[in-house]
């Protein structure tokens, strides 16, 4: 639910996985075209992410979305990766996200001490029963491996590409009487 908030814990974080919503971005999204996609409500989750990569520092992270933060967006110029790698908030407070200052830096490349890789992928090729291509970026905290773990991560997905078995999304749950199951 847009607009939703979830409670985080308090202890340090080792890895942060997520994906945020992908209406503002995805191909199938009609309005996609016709509005800023980082001024939508949908668009919160990326920049509450942000956030908490800041300020919780995790040694890795993991994130997925559609391959439409590659498609230009008419309203800003370029990419939605563009702006989340490298972006910034525009010059009117109107048009920024809520709390910040026009100017501000947003993109992930700007948060220091990470390194940082991305790459389209099709998540079938590792076993997975996606088939649609996702965008996959990994930050490594540089007391972890910084630059070159986020790239090690992407050559040992491309050496395991292909090989792993397919599987449907049954294979990955657990049978509802399982002990595991809340």
């Amino acid at each position: 639910k847009h607009g939703g908030e979830c409670a985080l814990p308090h202890d340090d974080v080792d890895i942060f996985v997520g994906g945020f919503p992908c209406t503002p971005y995805s191909f199938c999204n009609p309005k996609r075209f016709k509005r800023n996609c980082f001024t939508e409500p949908a668009a919160k989750p990326f920049f509450e992410m942000r956030r908490f990569i800041v300020d919780r520092r995790p040694r890795l992270v993991i994130l997925e979305n559609v391959r439409g933060l590659l498609a230009p967006n008419p309203e800003t110029d370029c990419s939605p990766m563009d702006f989340i790698l490298r972006g910034r908030n525009p010059d009117t407070p109107a048009d920024c996200y809520e709390g910040t200052e026009p100017g501000a830096e947003w993109g992930l490349e700007y948060i220091q001490g990470y390194g940082l890789r991305w790459d389209c992928l099709y998540s079938s090729d590792w076993g997975l029963p996606q088939a649609r291509p996702r965008i996959y970026i990994v930050m490594v905290r540089d007391d972890c491996g910084g630059q070159a773990a986020a790239e090690k991560v992407f050559e040992i997905l491309a050496a395991c590409m292909g090989r792993l078995p397919r599987g449907a999304v049954s294979d990955f749950l657990f049978p509802p009487d399982d002990a595991r199951v809340a």
